[in-house]
Formats: structure tokens, C-alpha cells, sequence
């Protein structure tokens, strides 16, 4: 009887697991759905902001497998080419993290390999972005990069200003993002 009646508590105790697990998804589920249905709004409000903005992904990274934080699953972005996020501070996060990753790496750790790296010449006019980024960095495009704040703000807010325009990537949105790295 004490046997039966362990396995049935260990039972009670599995099914409860399986039902708040069940609930905290649909729950994510509706706040990421919630999400998208604003992004979509905000295109057809604003078709006139930049991409990037639209997707709080300044950066415009492409779709990937990489699970960002507060990225949009790929079965509700309405992009369909670049990865969308619930919020601008993780998009600049994202933006953030892997440029930092090919610093640390050593795969891209000059601007002119950053940059050739994140907007490929074949698809961009590379040489132009490099001396822009260069330029307002005031960073020289063959320096080897440091990953510290200073130097990643300024990177990563010329980046950002280069693929969305100016004005819409400030100082407090790198703050934000910098504290979530």
C-alpha cells in the first residue's frame, strides 16, 4: 500500500510539472504571437522606418538556429529573412554579442574584417561601410579591436547608424543592451 501510494504522488507531482510546463508555453506562445502581430502593425503604420527598426534588429542579422534572447520564433517572424525581436535592447544585444564573439575569436577583429564579415562584399558596398564605420568610430579600419564597452558602443552605434540611417540606435539603447551581454 506505502508503494502505491509513493508511485501515485510521484504521478501527482509529474503531471503538475507537465501542466505548468504546458502553461508557461502558451503563455510565452501568446506574448511572442502578441509580438509579432505589433511588428506587423508598425510596418504597415510606418513603412518608412528602416527595416532593422521595424524588426528591433538593428543589426539586420539573418534568421538563424542561434537562440537569441528575446527573439521571435522562427514560426512567427514575419520577416521571413531576418530575425525579428520582441524588443530593441535584444536586438542591440544580439548585434552586440556576435560582433564581440569574431573579436574574441580573432575571426574578424579589425573593422574592415568586422565589416566585411557582417555585410559581405557581394552583397554590399563594403568599402564604403568600412570607411564610414571607420570614420565615425575614429577607430583606424586595420586597428586590432578591443571588446571592452567603450569600444563595442561605438562599433556597434556605427554599425547600426550605416544599416538603419541616423537617429534611430542611441547611447541608452547600448546601455540597455550592454548590461544584458
Amino acid at each position: 500500500m506505502k508503494g502505491n501510494k509513493k508511485t501515485w504522488i510521484a504521478i501527482a507531482i509529474i503531471v503538475s510539472i507537465v501542466l505548468i510546463g504546458i502553461f508557461l508555453y502558451q503563455k510565452n506562445r501568446k506574448k511572442y504571437e502578441e509580438v509579432a502581430q505589433q511588428i506587423q502593425e508598425l510596418a504597415i503604420k510606418d513603412p518608412s522606418l528602416p527595416r532593422g527598426i521595424r524588426n528591433n534588429n538593428p543589426g539586420n542579422i539573418r534568421i538563424s538556429n542561434n537562440d537569441w534572447k528575446g527573439k521571435v520564433p522562427k514560426d512567427l517572424n514575419t520577416d521571413k529573412k531576418f530575425e525579428q525581436f520582441t524588443e530593441l535592447k535584444y536586438g542591440v544585444r544580439a548585434m552586440t554579442v556576435l560582433i564581440r564573439n569574431w573579436i574574441k575569436k580573432g575571426t574578424a577583429n579589425t573593422i574592415e574584417k568586422v565589416v566585411n564579415r557582417f555585410a559581405p562584399p557581394s552583397e554590399n558596398n563594403s568599402l564604403n561601410y568600412v570607411q564610414l564605420v571607420s570614420q565615425w568610430t575614429g577607430i583606424p579600419k586595420d586597428q586590432i579591436l578591443d571588446i571592452d564597452k567603450e569600444t563595442m558602443k561605438k562599433l556597434v552605434l556605427a554599425m547600426a547608424r550605416k544599416e538603419n540611417g541616423g537617429g534611430h540606435i542611441k547611447e541608452s539603447h547600448f546601455e540597455e543592451a550592454w548590461q544584458l551581454v
